[in-house]
């Protein structure tokens, strides 16, 4: 990925939908990875460092409030 673009992860399981939503994000400049289940994506977000986490909320192997949750930094870190 490019160093000057901002880095978006996408955490959503229908593909399409990810698929179109980076889509989106890549014509407008944004570096763009895609992620479609909870587990590889809390890592990822967890391991990465991104600039923003589009999350779908309904997730049907974690339940997203519980995931926001985990990577919730303390406040002093910006982070996930």
């Amino acid at each position: 990925m490019s160093g000057d673009r901002r880095r978006v992860l996408v955490i959503e399981d229908d593909h399409a939908l990810a698929k179109a939503v980076a889509n989106l994000l890549q014509d407008a400049g944004f570096a763009v990875e895609q992620r479609h289940d909870g587990e590889s994506g809390f890592a990822e977000g967890l391991g990465g460092e991104y600039d923003v986490i589009v999350l779908d909320l309904m997730l049907p192997s974690a339940t997203a409030s519980a995931s926001v949750r985990t990577c919730a930094p303390p406040a002093s870190t910006p982070r996930c």
